[in-house]
């Protein structure tokens, strides 16, 4: 049985997991060598992909530590790394692994091995700091955030003394420097070529006769446009400044990141051909969502490189592909050439350059079959079944098989590449065929993913309505598409409703009707409420949305919108901070003074403006009434009455001295003054670390239980998700040794323009609460009821005025972008063609058609983001539009994708015929109509009760709970209990003593106890006596900041690689780190995360993190758990311990490293028992090391103590010493 192959069925059944589809088994089976899988929405790709991994390990065709899978988020890598780990974890115990591999060798590489998971910008750092001395590139450098970033090149540019000849203000030039450098970044272009591409325009336009019926000069269009190149080209020496000021810095930025490593795999082929040799299976997730420097970066890796210069010729489209093979055979294709039929092209030796792809000739023992790309079609399409020799072969890697050629699994879905406006790059997908070639002039195989596990039947078929015009435009090109969706077998019914309102106010009312009425349906069958997300066009929308929800009694959390900054907990926090720092800030403080906590009306309010008028003018002095007799006497009473600006007096000084208290409302004053005071507590801490400023002020303004407590109660917000997002900001910020609270502040200034206000905390989809986010945050989510709303014209599709490089500064020309438009190709950006151009009237015309090119590509990407909003949905789909905005004179009405929605569900011929419900169509207003808001404006009350309508049960439940309170402090005291009599006291004292005097004269040895930390084996090595001390007469330890940040940052870690377990007492993180830390100096809790992040174990993803064992040695359970395991190449582990304190010196580092010894011992044994290998021949594969988060060393011994010497450890402790 060693040479038997696995289908994915039989691998399905092994596993315990569902079969899988004809489409999915020929995906997940698909022969090594580059495969392109168009997924469509819901289609289950992530399940696929893990099945893919799993079903190439169990056919020994790649161990696991071969496979490297490329993402977009941390949260989808560790998804992946999760399902990948989990079925691996199954097979490994599964009986189909004794049946493929009866010697083991197989299971062994299993647990022993770690595929390496990551978003693409890590992947890209992880290559700068292994590779970037040959550019070069500091290995250290630091990546600045996009805030950091826009205040380097803020500075740049006010200190910057050339000519720049621009009406434009400082910060409008710092965005367009940078925006300018980032599409450089991102489509490899060098200033000078802007320059030359500009140069060659200008002199068209100066230079081309006129046409007919034109004089003069070219037209003021015509310059207008020269003027854009003009001014776009000034800004090239400030960009390089601002990579000069990074060069010293020692810095980067996500764009430079990508682009260096970019040119690193173009310019070094050494550097792909190591990536090769590691790695035999690519897992390239989301590639609609590449952008040009990705698409280089990886075809030179593993692809075509000279493809990334020209797009080759289209695509072969393979649509109809084999049936897959009966349950019980085992062979799915033969990597062998001999497949009949095949012929022989390419069938002599490997050329050296597909020996150097399929990256395999520096592994001893591995048999190489190089097959063709014919072979490999055909035995796709026939389901050729071939013994395969070389699967039985054992090598150094337990038996693993030499495919012979590398398989680069690409995935994507071109209806969902809707990230053009960030650098995403919808031509990557089609191009992918080309830049991956199967062989010479053979395009990689396309293979199709059509079934949707998530939508019903009724929302699929208007999403494949409303993807029909792109995929139409795509085949007729020959690119990568997506056929039209099919549901899931027996899939149930869904609801699709429709409706046209008169007004928006109408619109907003009839959606949240519909959701109450779906969460009151499911209340009423004792049903959990229904997952439920409101997707709009414009964040603007969220909030009126938001409160006709709460109108109907719902919770509801806005997501995303404004960013983490503008989250209501952060807003606070933040306020408070400008409050402390800057007084002046009116708009901080009248959101805390009429915020939920101390909700000051608005005429204490103005009383409190009129003190702060009254302190910036003060008292006259005596003399003022001096007579004026000179403009010198004239400017000195008015700057006494009138000061300067920086010498006002702000709403924070008013509430610190708020005067008179006649002036207010009896509570307001009460309330002003006790703010007042809590204001002052904290600029009296203010001194304090930033990290630990922020903690302090959260715990003050008690926004931290807040939160918790409405998600403890199932209400409209979030936990502590934005808390701890804001915590990390904060942190990053601070491991700046120039931090400051108002450089912080200035930051966080800049961060709301910059990066709209930060990246908020991760929010899952949430059953105890209605969602309100932007189409754009919803993608690769899903809600059982899903709500879009303003399907109206120029709102959805946005026709917002389209920016083009013909007159934005940020634009670069299409001509030298990456994903321009190839002249056999159709995908791609539109290139302005002047082929033809022999006068000026005919260069007009082609610069308008050009226009209208990139219009109507605007439009597609519209497209794809309706089909995206209308696949998040599970069972309930509502789609709506309204006539009359709330502002304005004209009629809006229905859009196109909305009334093309209701147009295909009443045509019989049509495959959405039928499948919605038209819950409401309102007719259009005359053409004299007046917007019914002219003369009623939307009203809103101000300051907003933070209770809204449910204030009264709230403040009678209150009245209850005060009621019981005075109950109970009316009661009588119970009466003294006689037993209690001072004169026992005495008596307990004696006997206390006496036994005290007993044990000072008794013997004091100690006999160590059945179980013991693992931490008390390093006190053991270096002080016996003290741990028989503490063992003898334990008592807690005084309270050790280092040991709770120690532990806070342990947590943190935890989150980094997305677990969470739970610590015994006893396994406090930081515990052992005291003998050799103490007396050390405190730090930041900041530095730490900010050092951790720029290490590489940050980017690498463990097998395992917090695991807990208890081991014995001597006779003693030794208890403990490893911060983290990492799998090594060669089927090797190293356990790695986090240590937030100082190194050791050279005295203590013999006892700290029994530790390391201890957590070696329980993994070789745990993976021992997992096996079946024998504990010492585990030993041999299990490193330990100490990773000194400060110093960013990571320290490894080597000889590291075995079983035996820590048996003779324990064994010497017995008796213990005695204690003196």
């Amino acid at each position: 049985m060693s040479g038997v192959r696995v289908t994915p069925q039989r691998l399905a059944d092994a596993l315990g997991l569902p079969p899988p589809t004809d489409e999915q088994a020929a995906v997940i089976a698909a022969p090594p060598g580059p495969t392109l899988v168009v997924a469509g929405a819901g289609a289950g790709k992530t399940e696929t992909m893990a099945a893919r991994v799993v079903w190439m390990v169990a056919n020994r065709l790649v161990a696991p530590d071969e496979v490297l899978g490329l993402t977009f988020t941390r949260k989808a890598a560790q998804q992946l790394t999760s399902r990948i780990r989990t079925r691996l974890a199954r097979l490994a115990g599964a009986p189909l692994v004794r049946e493929i591999d009866p010697t083991g060798a197989l299971r062994t590489l299993i647990s022993g091995a770690e595929p390496e998971i990551s978003t693409y910008h890590s992947y890209a750092g992880r290559l700068l700091t292994a590779h970037g001395l040959l550019l070069p590139v500091e290995p250290s450098a630091a990546l600045l955030t996009q805030t950091q970033l826009w205040q380097l090149a803020h500075e740049v540019v006010r200190s910057w003394d050339g000519d720049l000849d621009t009406e434009r203000t400082p910060v409008s030039v710092t965005e367009a420097v940078l925006a300018l450098a980032g599409q450089l970044a991102e489509h490899l272009v060098e200033p000078e070529q802007l320059a030359e591409a500009h140069a060659e325009l200008e002199k068209l336009v100066y230079t081309l006769p006129a046409g007919p019926r034109q004089r003069g000069g070219p037209s003021k269009a015509l310059t207008g446009v020269v003027d854009a190149q003009r001014e776009r080209v000034a800004l090239l020496p400030l960009v390089g400044q601002l990579a000069e000021a990074l060069n010293r810095r020692g810095a980067l930025d996500f764009g430079s990141q990508m682009s260096l490593a970019a040119q690193l795999a173009v310019d070094h082929p050494e550097v792909a051909e190591a990536e090769r040799a590691r790695f035999k299976l690519v897992l390239l997730d989301e590639y609609q969502d590449t952008g040009h420097a990705q698409r280089v970066l990886l075809s030179a890796l593993f692809g075509n490189a000279d493809a990334v210069r020209q797009t080759r010729p289209r695509p072969v489209r393979v649509r109809a592909t084999a049936p897959p093979p009966a349950a019980d055979e085992e062979m799915l294709w033969s990597p062998a050439p001999s497949v009949p039929g095949a012929g022989t092209a390419n069938s002599g030796p490997p050329s050296s350059s597909r020996a150097a792809r399929a990256g395999n000739s520096d592994r001893p023992g591995r048999a190489h079959a190089e097959h063709t790309a014919a072979a490999d079609l055909a035995a796709r399409e026939t389901g050729a079944v071939e013994e395969d020799s070389h699967v039985a072969t054992s090598g150094p890697r337990g038996g693993v098989a030499d495919s012979g050629a590398l398989a680069v699994t690409a995935v994507g879905d071109p209806m969902q590449s809707i990230y053009g406006w960030r650098g995403a790059s919808a031509a990557n997908l089609p191009r992918f065929a080309t830049d991956f070639p199967a062989a010479p002039g053979v395009p990689a195989p396309i293979l199709p993913l059509l079934t949707s596990w998530r939508n019903p039947p009724e929302a699929l078929a208007l999403a494949n309505l409303v993807a029909d015009p792109l995929r139409v435009r795509a085949e007729a090109a020959g690119g990568a598409t997506v056929d039209a969706l099919r549901a899931k077998p027996q899939a149930e019914q869904g609801t699709v409703e429709l409706a046209l309102t008169e007004t928006v106010a109408q619109e907003r009312d009839w959606i949240a009707e519909r959701i109450a009425a779906e969460w009151a349906a499911a209340r009423e069958a004792e049903r959990p409420p229904p997952t439920s997300a409101v997707l709009i066009r414009r964040n603007a929308d969220a909030a009126p949305l938001a409160e006709a929800l709460r109108e109907q009694g719902l919770p509801v959390e806005i997501v995303g919108l404004g960013g983490l900054l503008a989250t209501p907990e952060v807003a606070d926090i933040v306020a408070t901070l400008r409050l402390i720092a800057e007084p002046g800030t009116g708009s901080a403080a009248i959101r805390i003074l009429t915020g939920a906590r101390w909700r000051i009306g608005v005429a204490d309010l103005a009383a409190l403006a009129r003190r702060a008028r009254m302190l910036s003018i003060g008292s006259l002095s005596g003399d003022a009434a001096t007579t004026i007799t000179d403009a010198a006497g004239l400017a000195s009473a008015l700057r006494e009455v009138a000061p300067e600006p920086t010498e006002q007096a702000g709403l924070a000084d008013a509430i610190a001295d708020p005067g008179a208290p006649d002036q207010y409302s009896e509570s307001g004053y009460t309330r002003i003054v006790a703010l007042g005071e809590e204001l002052a507590a904290l600029r009296e801490r203010s001194g304090q670390p930033l990290v630990e400023l922020v903690a302090d002020v959260e715990r003050t303004i008690g926004v931290g239980v807040e939160t918790q407590t409405r998600r403890a109660i199932a209400g409209g917000g979030a936990g502590r998700e934005h808390l701890d997002a804001f915590a990390e900001v904060v942190a990053g910020y601070a491991a700046d040794s120039r931090a400051s609270l108002s450089g912080l502040l200035a930051f966080f200034t800049a961060a709301e323009s910059v990066e709209n206000g930060l990246e908020p905390g991760e929010v899952e989809v949430a059953r105890d609460r209605v969602q309100v986010l932007t189409v754009h945050a919803a993608k690769g989510l899903e809600w059982e009821v899903v709500a879009v709303p303003h399907v109206s014209a120029t709102v959805f599709p946005s026709t917002t005025a389209l920016s083009t490089w013909l007159g934005a500064l940020t634009e670069l020309p299409t001509s030298l972008r990456g994903d321009r438009a190839q002249p056999d190709a159709s995908e791609g950006v539109p290139v302005l063609d002047l082929s033809g151009v022999g006068d000026r009237a005919e260069l007009e015309r082609a610069i308008a058609e050009h226009k209208d090119a990139l219009k109507s590509r605007r439009l597609d990407e519209e497209r794809r983001l309706f089909y995206v909003a209308l696949t998040r949905t599970e069972r309930v789909l509502l789609v709506s539009a309204y006539y009359w905005p709330e502002t304005g004179t004209s009629q809006k009405g229905p859009s196109e994708f909305l009334l093309d929605l209701k147009q295909a569900n009443e045509d019989p011929d049509s495959p959405a015929f039928g499948v919605a419900t038209i819950a409401r169509w309102d007719d259009p207003p005359p053409p004299e109509a007046v917007n019914p808001f002219a003369d009623n404006p939307p009203t809103a009350q101000w300051p907003r009760d933070p209770l809204g309508g449910r204030r009264d049960p709230i403040e009678q439940g209150a009245a209850l709970v005060r009621a019981a309170l005075d109950e109970l402090r009316a009661r009588p005291a119970a009466p003294d209990d006689d037993a209690d009599d001072p004169e026992g006291w005495a008596t307990d004292v004696d006997a206390l003593l006496a036994e005290f005097t007993a044990a000072e004269l008794a013997d004091q040895r100690v006999e160590l106890p059945g179980q013991l930390p693992a931490t008390a084996l390093v006190e053991l090595r270096a002080d016996p006596t003290r741990l028989a001390a503490r063992l003898r007469r334990p008592l807690p330890y005084p309270p050790n900041p280092m040991a709770r940040r120690g532990t806070a940052f342990h947590a943190w870690v935890q989150s980094w690689f997305g677990t969470e377990q739970l610590l015994g007492l006893d396994e406090l993180p930081g515990a052992a780190d005291s003998t050799a830390e103490l007396g050390r100096a405190d730090r930041e809790l900041a530095a730490m995360q900010a050092a951790f992040r720029r290490s590489p174990w940050a980017q690498r993803s463990p097998i395992d993190v917090e695991v807990p064992f208890e081991t014995s040695i001597a006779g003693t359970v030794i208890r403990g758990r490893m911060d983290a395991v990492f799998a090594e190449p060669g089927g090797r582990w190293i356990v790695v311990d986090w240590k937030t304190g100082a190194e050791p010196g050279p005295a203590d580092e013999p006892a700290v490293a029994v530790q390391l010894a201890v957590y070696r011992l329980a993994w070789a044994r745990l993976m021992a028992a997992r096996t079946g290998a024998t504990e010492d021949q585990m030993l041999q594969r299990v490193g330990a090391a100490f990773h000194y988060v400060r110093s960013g060393r990571t320290i490894a011994p080597t000889d590291l103590a075995g079983p035996r010497e820590l048996e003779q450890l324990i064994r010497d402790a017995a008796p213990a010493p005695d204690v003196e």
